[in-house]
């Protein structure tokens, strides 16, 4: 069996280049965010984050656990980043940064924008799932 390659320098650089274009891409729908009555508390409640409706327990468990089987799987199908999932370096935290924004950001076109509109069209629960 071979030795899996190192990572590509130029690699490298163009995904430093991505998620600084992709975090760039992500901060715009931030800025409309806090002019609610509620400014940033009001974001950070509509993320599940406190009243009027805090996420639930077993919601944090199960997303928990759907992770560590992800990375578990991950880590099993490739031996690269098993060898590679404690290293340090930038990259990585860019990489973290990138995931949390793209979560971010799907809760508030999914949930914020879509939902909301498919709700004030008269449509249900499971059109709008």
């Amino acid at each position: 069996m071979t030795e899996a390659a190192e990572l590509d320098p130029r690699a490298v650089k163009r995904a430093w280049i991505f998620m600084i274009a992709a975090i760039a891409l992500y901060a715009w729908p931030f800025s409309f965010l806090p002019r609610g009555a509620l400014g940033w508390t009001g974001f950070f409640h509509f993320l599940g984050f406190g009243a009027p409706s805090p996420a639930p327990l077993r919601g944090w468990l199960l997303a928990a656990v759907l992770v560590t089987g992800f990375c578990a799987a991950g880590m099993r199908g490739y031996p690269l980043i098993r060898r590679h999932l404690f290293d340090g370096g930038a990259i990585k935290i860019v990489a973290v940064v990138f995931a949390f924004f793209s979560g971010v950001m799907e809760e508030v076109w999914f949930r914020l924008l879509i939902m909301n509109w498919a709700q004030a069209h008269g449509h249900g629960p499971a059109a709008q799932v």
